[in-house]
C-alpha cells in the first residue's frame, strides 16, 4: 500500500517510471534530470544540480514521514566516493 502512494506521488510531481521491475523513475524538467531508485524502503536521489535534489527532497518530505540519511556512501554493496560534482565516479565492491 505504501508503495502505490509512493507511485502516485511521484506521478503527481512528473515524473515516469522507467523500469517497473528496477523501481527506477526518472523527471526530465527544465534542463534538470532526476533519477530516483526505490529500493525495498529506501529512495536514492541522483540529479544535474543539488538544487533539483533539494526541491524533490522537501516534496517528499512535506509528503511522506520519512528521514534523510544523508550522502550514500554504499548502495547495494557497492562502497564508493560519490563527487557531488561532475567527474569520475569511484567505486569498489565490498
Amino acid at each position: 500500500m505504501w508503495y502505490a502512494k509512493l507511485v502516485d506521488f511521484f506521478k503527481s510531481q512528473g515524473f515516469d517510471n522507467i523500469d517497473p521491475d528496477a523501481c527506477l523513475y526518472l523527471l526530465m524538467d527544465e534542463g534538470e534530470v532526476i533519477i530516483v531508485l526505490v529500493y525495498v524502503d529506501d529512495l536514492l536521489l541522483v540529479a544535474t544540480s543539488l538544487a533539483a535534489i533539494y526541491k524533490i527532497k522537501d516534496a517528499l518530505l512535506k509528503r511522506f514521514e520519512m528521514k534523510d540519511l544523508g550522502k550514500a556512501k554504499v548502495i547495494l554493496g557497492l562502497a564508493g566516493s560519490f563527487p557531488v560534482w561532475s567527474g569520475p565516479l569511484q567505486v569498489a565492491t565490498t
